[in-house]
């Protein structure tokens, strides 16, 4: 997606406030993951967005290439997979929860060591990662 200002009201990706100022204006948002066949969800993905309390919310195509240019996206990664790990140990009937990772987040030395945290933190047991 590419921004003008006509459409975002003066900011563009290249303005010094194109990044967050806070991983508290990270939110993760769910979407289902329907098996049509049988007219059930069986999963959700675990989808960033930038809450900017001027702006309103941000979606990823207008900030994630920016935070990773600008070292942000660990992060911003940390947060969104530690958020998805706490709902997925609220869900009933196991349904899995899906994160995208950006690839230099993915390439980080200590990206196990994250995932590792973030399921111990919200109580899941590493067994149930990649499962689905």
């Amino acid at each position: 997606m590419t921004c003008v200002a006509a459409s975002t009201g003066g900011w563009t990706p290249s303005s010094p406030s194109a990044t967050p100022s806070s991983l508290d204006e990270i939110e993760t948002w769910y979407q289902p993951i329907v098996d049509l066949q049988e007219n059930t969800v069986v999963a959700t993905e675990a989808l960033a967005r930038w809450r900017r309390p001027e702006r309103g919310i941000v979606y990823p195509g207008e900030f994630i290439a920016i935070a990773e240019e600008v070292g942000l996206i660990k992060g911003i990664g940390v947060t969104v997979l530690g958020q998805a790990c706490r709902a997925a140990a609220t869900l009933d009937g196991g349904l899995a929860v899906s994160v995208n990772v950006s690839p230099r987040q993915f390439a980080q030395d200590d990206f196990g060591a994250v995932v590792k945290r973030a399921l111990a933190e919200s109580g899941l047991p590493p067994s149930d990662s990649g499962s689905n």
